[in-house]
């Protein structure tokens, strides 16, 4: 995947690991992980995983390692799990837990008191109390509001939160972060960029698309060049984003400029060649010639830089929908009530006094705080919740076309990306579409995966590719209701552009399209008709405007 790497990472560097999506980036995370985790754990890193040279961690340094879809798997309450990897701490609360029962258990004796008080001042000495409004703190910053609450009832996305809280706050030596902002909302996302410009307890290396996160490195290497032997990482030290932006440009110049110098020396030495090599008086000469142009090929002097012009360019994805089928009548949701989740006993219900009728030409923006239940209300509209009571109506000739966060890991990684792109092309009501190979490798192609890797399996594609398979599913039905929840998730910056653009012309006020995202750029280029927000108290208000500079405070 990637060659020719020279890269050392002092404590307290925090680096940003940029490049295209599928150029190696999170495998070189795992690579760096290897090293120190294959003797312990040999299912740790993909199997296939191979390093050819040295990967060199000082001994007794602590690794932390937040891949793009941890989740925490835990039983224990938020707060418990994201603390228990401060193991001096969580053993002396426990402790002092235990002490605190024995004299509410018990008659108060002078032995349970003195047992009480020696177990709070230990844990005073290691600084529990500091340390518990540090976890506090942290899992404010990422959203949580209630702490007690069990980390088994809590989504993917929510738990991959906690997974990220209890990895900061082990505070290794060196933290490895895959798309950390994944799930995270805009006021998250902010809190996290700002709290790792002032991380101090270790080196951070970063695997991120989002601009702010960027920003808060001092760092860069890049993945550059094309697959295969011309792959290497860029290094750039001690430089802003924007500095990198600006040296990457000037790097890429130089380059061009020094391979047409040597394309030009090429070109006068194959010409003389071409002239005098099979003359018997400059045939020496002649050879002579023909031997640097084999040094020249050999050290690489003929091949185009890897950061050349061009590559500054971005590759720009193609996206097109399909015009929405015509409804028999209007499309309308109305309930009384939506609860949380109907398998929760006793569930209280989220949203109340819903009376929501979806028309034609709608662009709806649904927005509230975390926890509020957009993503409830999303599930409800597309008949996936039932209603406590009320009743959903849906137009005959309705066409849903949803798009979630984690619709790239519902695929199957055992079928090839072109096949699940076909497959799902005929699936459902609209079973009658026909698409060949060619049309689907098409499709995928206009997104960046071109040629054999629309041939791959879907688990030999990055994260940010298995998205693009699942935006091509999404874009390639006939739908007069969009759904998307949180989409600017998975997807890189350039699909992300590609898909509001196309949002932002769609349906010539034929189709409607209900959002939840807090991806300001995105929501300003699709452009809103509507803006849907749910208050704290599980009411709902429609107001008629586009989304202003108030929403994303």
């Amino acid at each position: 995947l990637v060659r020719n790497i020279n890269w050392r990472i002092e404590p307290n560097d925090k680096w940003a690991l940029v490049g295209a999506n599928g150029c190696g980036k999170s495998t070189l995370l795992k690579a760096i992980l290897n090293d120190i985790t294959d003797n312990k754990d040999p299912n740790a890193i993909i199997d296939y995983l191979d390093v050819d040279g040295d990967i060199t961690i000082q001994s007794k340094q602590q690794v932390g390692y937040l891949k793009q879809t941890a989740v925490s798997g835990s039983i224990q309450t938020i707060f418990e799990e994201a603390s228990s990897s401060m193991k001096d701490i969580t053993s002396a609360r426990t402790k002092l837990r235990r002490a605190e029962q024995q004299v509410e258990s018990y008659s108060t004796t002078d032995d349970t008191i003195d047992t009480e008080n020696d177990a709070r001042q230990h844990y005073e000495r290691v600084g529990g109390y500091i340390q518990e409004q540090e976890v506090h703190t942290l899992l404010q910053g990422l959203g949580f509001t209630n702490m007690t609450q069990l980390c088994s009832e809590l989504s993917g996305g929510w738990q991959m939160r906690v997974s990220f809280a209890k990895m900061l706050l082990s505070k290794p030596s060196l933290c490895l972060l895959d798309e950390p902002s994944n799930h995270l909302d805009r006021s998250a996302r902010k809190w996290l960029a700002n709290y790792l410009k002032n991380y101090q307890d270790g080196a951070l290396l970063l695997v991120t698309h989002d601009i702010e996160l960027l920003k808060s490195c001092n760092h860069i290497a890049e993945i550059t060049g094309t697959e295969g032997s011309s792959r290497t990482v860029q290094i750039y030290k001690s430089c802003t984003y924007e500095q990198y932006l600006l040296q990457k440009r000037e790097r890429a110049i130089a380059a061009q400029l020094e391979y047409e110098k040597n394309m030009e020396k090429f070109q006068k030495l194959q010409a003389f060649v071409d002239k005098w090599g099979a003359s018997a008086t400059k045939a020496s000469a002649a050879q002579s010639r023909v031997i640097q142009i084999e040094k020249m090929r050999e050290q690489g002097l003929l091949e185009p830089p890897s950061t050349a012009i061009s590559e500054i360019v971005k590759f720009k994805p193609r996206l097109t929908l399909p015009d929405p089928p015509a409804p028999q009548g209007g499309i309308g949701d109305s309930s009384d009530s939506i609860a949380a989740a109907t398998a929760i006993a006793n569930a209280t219900p989220l949203i109340t006094d819903i009376n929501l009728d979806i028309q034609q030409g709608m662009k709806i923006l649904i927005r509230g705080p975390n926890g509020a239940g957009k993503t409830t209300l999303l599930d409800t509209l597309r008949g996936r919740l039932p209603l406590l009571n009320g009743e959903r109506v849906e137009d005959s000739n309705l066409r849903l076309g949803v798009f979630t966060q984690d619709l790239a890991q519902e695929l199957d990684v055992s079928r090839r990306a072109v096949d699940l792109v076909t497959e799902y092309a005929r699936s459902g009501d609209d079973g009658n579409i026909f698409i060949s190979d060619q049309e689907a490798r098409n499709i995928l192609g206009g997104l960046g995966l071109q040629g054999e890797k629309a041939l791959r399996k879907v688990g030999q594609l990055s994260g940010g590719e298995k998205a693009r398979v699942a935006l091509a599913q999404f874009a390639l039905k006939p739908s007069n209701l969009y759904l998307l929840d949180e989409v600017s998730n998975h997807l890189d910056i350039e699909c992300v552009e590609a898909l509001s653009e196309v949002l932002s012309d769609w349906g010539d006020g034929k189709g409607a399209i209900v959002v939840i995202s807090h991806d300001k750029a995105f929501c300003e280029q699709v452009g809103f008709t509507h803006i849907l927000t749910i208050t704290g108290d599980g009411q709902l208000q429609l107001e008629q405007r586009d989304a202003n500079d108030n929403d994303w405070d």
